[in-house]
């Protein structure tokens, strides 16, 4: 078992020292595969918009209206499909930043709970590397879920408010607090295993 860092509770490891059979709850979160899926979702739906936006109008405007603006279908047609170049590539530079952001970003992979030998807190990126965090279950004092509530304006005229929940988890040592994944029943029978009694709030 390599050990990386040391904290109060809780250091990091580069492989698990959890021994299978003794493992009382799994919590699965996200993979590799799914946080760069977010990526290429937010790299390319940009210019995939920009592309049919364009498309979209040389087949949508009349030809008679074409004419109407002093040249003919085909310059027309040519003109536009010109000016898709430079905004797809305008559009995917002014994207490239959230490569770094989203396949960099350690997401929760699975969290495994031993009564025996403790939790561990497994992390990934969009790259693939991961990265183990245990900590001893006696060093836990508290977990909290949540419900997180977000309004946006939406509607045509954005003259409607859109109304968004989120339930969010989060366990709490003496130096830092980890959010975790779970439903309600996992973060209850993690609460059980722990001894502790479940928190409705956000961690002040």
């Amino acid at each position: 078992m390599d050990v990386d860092s040391e904290g109060d509770g809780g250091w990091w490891l580069t492989e698990s020292g959890l021994d299978p059979e003794k493992i009382d709850l799994k919590i699965e979160g996200k993979t590799a595969k799914s946080i760069k899926n977010l990526y290429y979702l937010a790299r390319y739906l940009p210019v995939l918009f920009t592309l049919t936006s364009i498309i979209g109008i040389i087949i949508a405007v009349p030809p008679e209206q074409k004419e109407n603006l002093g040249v003919g279908e085909g310059l027309f047609d040519t003109i536009l499909l010109l000016a898709l170049v430079p905004m797809m590539l305008f559009t995917f530079f002014l994207t490239a930043y959230r490569k770094e952001e989203i396949l960099h970003k350690k997401e929760v992979k699975m969290v495994y709970v031993s009564r025996e030998e403790g939790m561990e807190i497994h992390y990934t990126d969009g790259r693939g590397i991961e990265e183990i965090l245990h900590i001893q279950l006696g060093a836990i004092s508290s977990v909290h879920q949540w419900v997180e509530v977000k309004y946006e304006s939406g509607g045509r005229d954005g003259d409607q408010t859109i109304r968004t929940e989120s339930r969010l988890s989060s366990i709490v040592t003496k130096d830092d607090q980890h959010m975790i994944p779970g439903s309600k029943k996992q973060i209850r029978q993690l609460c059980e295993i722990l001894g502790l009694e479940l928190k409705t709030f956000k961690p002040r």
